[in-house]
């Protein structure tokens, strides 16, 4: 069988070096690469190398070290490793917001996450007018969560997924679920944005949604497209 090439790696050069970087890959996913030697600046080329098999590990997990910017080095591959950067921008890592520390996301970021997990005693903040999106299968927030005005967490998993709070409420702005194998939920979700549900089933049988109207906003639902359901009840005030 033909295996396609990864996008933007076929006949790169790549100077004369050592080693080369290879971005954009998917975690837990066979890949196959070979080599070929150029002579100088003209066109001709030796053969291939042998073809060589790796399969990439799957997804990290950072854990929080300290306070501060998401997008600074308070993260660590270990509960209690070195400082180091997280990657947020992929959806290959996962995150966890340990007990004690308040991470806070920039206002008008995007964040992509695989898992997110915020434990008893720390705090996940979304920034004003940014997105949280986790493509993973499981959101659990014992901790709290702030979510500022015009932020959206949503669940793009390709797999069945589940948002989990025992915690107390969890208070959003606005939710979006997009996953095509559904998402339920044990929950107590206020919404004070809007609810999306532009894939799959959300199961909310086991948890209580409400979408929330004050002074400043109304929570809506929005529109259900055709192959969406809504499982449970929902509270809507007005």
């Amino acid at each position: 069988n033909t295996v396609p090439y990864l996008p933007g790696y076929q006949n790169v050069p790549v100077g004369n070096v050592n080693s080369y970087e290879v971005t954009g890959l998917n975690s837990i996913t066979d890949y196959y690469y070979r080599v070929r030697f150029a002579v100088g600046d003209s066109c001709a080329t030796s053969g291939y190398s042998n073809i060589v098999h790796v399969t990439t590990t799957g997804a990290p997990t950072y854990y929080s070290r300290g306070s501060g910017a998401l997008r600074d080095a308070i993260w660590s591959i270990a509960h209690n490793g070195p400082h180091c950067y997280g990657s947020w921008d992929d959806g290959n890592s996962s995150m966890v917001v340990q007990y004690g520390h308040t991470v806070t996301e920039a206002d008008s970021d995007f964040v992509v996450v695989n898992d997110v997990r915020v434990d008893t005693g720390g705090t996940l903040g979304l920034g004003a007018v940014s997105g949280f999106y986790m493509i993973g299968n499981t959101a659990t927030f014992t901790g709290t969560v702030i979510a500022h005005d015009q932020s959206s967490f949503a669940m793009y998993g390709s797999s069945a997924s589940h948002l989990q709070s025992a915690g107390g409420p969890l208070n959003l702005y606005s939710l979006d679920i997009e996953t095509p194998d559904g998402t339920t939920t044990d929950a107590t979700i206020n919404i004070r944005g809007t609810l999306d549900v532009g894939a799959g089933d959300f199961n909310t049988t086991s948890g209580n949604v409400t979408l929330i109207s004050t002074a400043a906003s109304t929570g809506r639902l929005g529109q259900l497209l055709a192959g969406t359901s809504y499982t449970g009840n929902l509270t809507v005030q007005r």
